[in-house]
């Protein structure tokens, strides 16, 4: 061990440790996947130089091949990033190579722009934002390496172009892209979605977009509650986008919500059916008093609850003022409401315009408790459903 910087050393009993077995097998598999030997390659990054010394035009080059960014300057930044590559050089060659005029910071870019000088405050907190906001390309495509960067920046609008790498409109279409990029740098991302790709399906459902809709554009915000955006045109050029973008940061855009259709038994059945187009109709309904859950189909939760709500749905079938209600909220969504976890159970009392989050317990009895009480009985649900809910371990899909 001594003739290695760094160590990872696994102890384990090879004869009696069943666990340590199952580990072996898993690295196994793992290696042969992912081409790659034990753990290394997931510390490389992590047990690298900070930065490295560049001393000549070579130095530069060599750096500017380990990745699609570099970083060239001084800065502890360079330990809280660990997947773009840092210089740091002294020499006045390297200072006359990046066409600085005095001490400073460049950011080198294989794609669009060439270099990047940064032009803040020399603090940690002001250059940290500025490769964040400058790392990415004026428009980037979405895939797992840049997942992270893209949601997990500060610039938090995003303009999303769906279109087929295969289309014979693609290299027109991402050049109208680019182009209408640079007027809005720093303010959105703009990102394209292959949906060439398999796992982008999801994407595409999450924004109600079906293959026959291609190439589209849609807009969303991060911010506290996610809000999408549709534009009102079929034609994708740098005008159309230009003024799509622009009309969103004028807040003259209202958003697109999803809706299925109305069932025709919708009320048929003691629980009524919700969909967004009647959710207002239904639910805001000031003669009655309105229980609804959000569900999802696949959730784990939300079947396990499925017959109590129907037992619910069928105690209350012939009361006056009485509706139980489900809203499927994967497939639609309602304005000023925000559903964060599985099932979300709200209440909307009649002559009223308030909102009751329902936080009791999941059974029969608590329901009716609250609801005979008017939305004002609830009870603390029991330790182990409490600590579920706050796991959430079934969320809403955040984009």
């Amino acid at each position: 061990m001594s003739s290695h910087n760094f160590v990872l050393a696994e102890v384990f009993a090879p004869r009696r440790c069943g666990h340590f077995k199952a580990l072996a097998s898993e690295d196994e598999k793992r290696r042969k996947k992912m081409n790659i030997f034990g753990r290394a390659a997931a510390l490389r990054k992590k047990i690298r130089r900070i930065a490295t010394i560049l001393k000549s035009f070579a130095d530069v080059t060599s750096l500017q091949e380990e990745g699609d960014v570099v970083v060239v300057g001084y800065f502890k930044v360079a330990a809280k990033i660990d997947d773009i590559p840092f210089g740091i050089s002294s020499q006045y060659v390297i200072k006359w190579y990046l066409e600085l005029k005095e001490d400073g910071i460049v950011m080198l870019k294989k794609s669009d722009e060439e270099r990047v000088a940064f032009e803040g405050d020399f603090t940690a907190d002001d250059l940290r934002t500025w490769i964040q906001a400058n790392r990415l390309t004026l428009v980037t495509e979405f895939t797992q390496k840049t997942a992270s960067v893209i949601f997990g920046g500060n610039i938090k609008n995003q303009h999303l172009l769906f279109v087929s790498k295969k289309s014979h409109e693609f290299e027109n279409l991402e050049k109208a892209f680019k182009n209408a990029a640079k007027q809005f740098k720093n303010r959105l991302l703009f990102v394209l979605i292959n949906t060439d790709v398999e796992e982008n399906a999801q994407i595409m459902e999450y924004f109600d977009l079906e293959k026959e809709e291609l190439p589209a554009l849609r807009l969303i915000s991060l911010k506290e509650n996610t809000t999408k955006f549709k534009p009102d045109f079929a034609a994708v050029n740098t005008e159309n986008i230009v003024k799509f973008t622009q009309s969103y940061l004028d807040g003259a855009l209202k958003p697109h919500l999803m809706s299925q259709n109305i069932p025709e038994d919708w009320n048929n059945a003691p629980v009524k059916v919700i969909v967004g187009k009647s959710f207002e109709k239904v639910a805001r309904d000031n003669t009655k008093n309105v229980l609804v859950q959000f569900y999802a189909p696949r959730c784990g939760h939300c079947k396990q609850l499925a017959s109590t709500w129907e037992k619910l749905g069928e105690k209350y079938a012939d009361h006056e003022n009485i509706i139980i209600a489900k809203l499927d909220a994967t497939a639609n969504e309602v304005e000023s409401i925000e559903v964060q976890s599985y099932p979300t159970i709200k209440f909307f009392p009649a002559g009223s315009t308030k909102v009751i989050d329902y936080t009791g317990e999941t059974t029969l009895e608590g329901f009716i408790k609250f609801l005979e009480s008017g939305g004002e009985g609830a009870t603390e649900p029991p330790d182990d459903e409490k600590a579920a809910k706050e796991a959430k371990e079934e969320v809403h899909i955040q984009h």
